[in-house]
């Protein structure tokens, strides 16, 4: 196990510093991680170095530098393990300050693949719940969050999301596109082939590993509201979200 480092300037670990109940606090992603032998740091990209993991939940505010992309990309390169949640999209045509999807599209692109800048929300009285498949899943041996007694993950939940789009070099891990899914959805996805989550090993990702989400308010804890409902301890998540960072880890 390995220090998995938190971009301090993404959107949910920049609300972790001003509550301090975002990701923290019993039950939470960070003590998650920590109870699975990681070390847990708030940080900045030239902290890159001792780092294992870096998470990043969503750059909204200040973009990516160029020196910054190529770091991480070479970072990756050099064996890093890449967990990269982007956010929902445009609302509506012309509101793009609201498409919380422009940064992290310098990250994607970087690994040959691009998030979907849509809203995809599901109606008030439900939340979306997709099907896990692929590394994310769950392997035995695997540390396990909680009591649980196993990795597997079947679930994930979250209310909402931009999408990630099809790719050559990209596996898909959880899918956007399923025709159940389309009935819960105020804006059902118009691209074909959509993912939630997917994985990238090798390739553009060279000797290390890429996990890329359509969503990041789904680490927060629930107890937390702001900058929208946490729903890590709901269904799958937790053991998702451990699941990602054990394979981003080499697992």
């Amino acid at each position: 196990m390995g220090t998995v480092l938190f971009d301090a300037l993404c959107l949910q670990a920049m609300a972790e510093q001003q509550t301090g109940e975002r990701m923290s606090g019993p039950g939470g992603l960070f003590d998650v991680l920590e109870r699975a032998g990681h070390t847990v740091r708030l940080g900045g990209l030239a902290d890159l170095g001792d780092a294992q993991v870096l998470v990043l939940t969503t750059r909204h505010q200040v973009p990516y530098t160029l020196d910054e992309a190529l770091a991480i990309s070479a970072w990756v390169h050099a064996g890093g393990g890449l967990f990269c949640l982007s956010n929902h999209g445009l609302a509506r045509a012309g509101m793009v300050a609201h498409n919380a999807t422009v940064f992290d599209q310098t990250i994607a692109s970087c690994f040959g693949t691009a998030f979907e800048p849509s809203w995809n929300r599901v109606k008030p009285t439900a939340l979306m719940t997709l099907g896990v498949v692929g590394p994310l899943a769950g392997r035995e041996g695997w540390p396990v969050a909680g009591d649980r007694t196993s990795s597997r993950v079947d679930r994930v939940t979250c209310n909402n999301c931009c999408g990630i789009f099809p790719s050559a070099v990209a596996r898909v891990a959880v899918p956007l596109d399923a025709p159940g899914l389309r009935a819960a959805l105020v804006d059902a996805p118009t691209t074909p082939g959509l993912a939630w989550a997917s994985t990238i090993e090798g390739g553009p990702a060279e000797s290390g590993r890429v996990v890329l989400c359509a969503d990041s308010g789904w680490l927060g804890n629930t107890t937390s509201r702001d900058p929208g409902p946490g729903l890590f301890q709901l269904e799958d998540n937790a053991q998702l979200a451990l699941n990602a960072v054990t394979w981003l880890s080499g697992g």
